[in-house]
């Protein structure tokens, strides 16, 4: 009874303390902290380049309580992040950086998301138990920091509970950009995309769009690629020559043949790197389309991609 009576005490306590409901400028989420905390911007550096993590902190005599947050680019999501590889980078970022010692690591899941929970000791005597969890391309992190007492107690539990994500996190840049232009796609496993364009001659030409990151300076880049034909021996001489000149001519684009099994595939394709906007998005794919259709139909005259 008594175990009873101090509990509803603890909840009733924290219902009328002034927790304050923090949540970035989009809305996306959405957490509830004992007072109002101190927001910061950092930039680290990661494998995939420098990113901007977001932070909101708030400190008592003996305890704290962080949120951070970070949104992954599109093409790393795509390529070469997986959910366990976050969630073990940020783990080992976060002992090195507090020259930790880990108690436990353990999976987790908290309303449909799967995520980790940490609880490690720094030098002071200080205890930290911390949640990592990966939202499409978005990183939440909430720690407790503190003794063993406050890292579990009604306020650290309504801290942890108090979470909500309202809404997707941002739509990947290329999604946002084929709504602006009004184009619909498919977006495939492998995380690329396949748009089908029609011409005022009823052709029509199968596009793709795959996110990837610029080497040099791991940025986000898209290759824009759609195939004109299979072939088995040798493209005819004149063709070739045409593909040449125009090659030369063009500001952007290459023609590329791949072997395929007994054939070969002859494909056209923009590599794009830089500030993309909606109508350089657009016109990108237009050309792509516009020119592996025309050589498709100089080649076999037919209508296959």
């Amino acid at each position: 009874m008594k175990f009873i009576f101090t509990l509803l005490i603890s909840v009733s306590f924290l219902s009328a303390q002034d927790w304050v409901v923090v949540q970035p400028a989009d809305s996306s989420f959405s957490v509830e902290m004992p007072g109002k905390p101190q927001e910061q911007k950092k930039v680290v550096d990661s494998d995939i380049g420098k990113l901007d993590v977001f932070l909101y902190i708030y400190e008592q005599a003996n305890s704290g309580y962080i949120v951070s947050y970070n949104d992954y680019p599109e093409s790393a999501m795509n390529t070469n992040v997986v959910p366990d590889s976050v969630y073990n980078n940020a783990a080992r970022s976060a002992l090195a950086s507090t020259r930790g010692t880990l108690i436990s690591k353990n999976k987790i899941t908290y309303r449909g998301h799967p995520g980790i929970e940490l609880k490690y000791s720094i030098p002071g005597n200080v205890l930290v138990r911390s949640r990592y969890f990966l939202v499409n391309n978005r990183l939440f992190q909430l720690m407790a920091i503190g003794n063993e007492e406050t890292l579990y107690n009604s306020f650290s539990e309504w801290f942890f509970n108090s979470l909500k994500i309202k809404k997707a996190v941002v739509a990947p840049l290329a999604e946002r950009l084929f709504k602006a232009i009004n184009y619909t796609y498919d977006r495939n496993e492998n995380g690329s995309y396949s748009l089908t364009l029609s011409f005022e001659n009823k052709r029509t030409q199968l596009v793709h769009v795959y996110p990837m990151v610029a080497s040099l300076n791991s940025r986000p880049a898209y290759d824009v690629w759609s195939t004109i034909t299979r072939y088995k021996k040798t493209i005819p001489d004149s063709i070739v020559q045409d593909m040449f000149v125009r090659n030369s001519n063009l500001e952007y684009g290459h023609f590329q043949s791949y072997p395929s099994d007994s054939s070969f595939v002859l494909v056209y394709s923009v590599i794009f790197h830089g500030e993309l906007t909606a109508e350089i998005f657009k016109t990108i794919i237009n050309d792509v389309a516009a020119i592996s259709d025309y050589y498709e139909n100089k080649l076999t005259h037919k209508d296959e991609f």
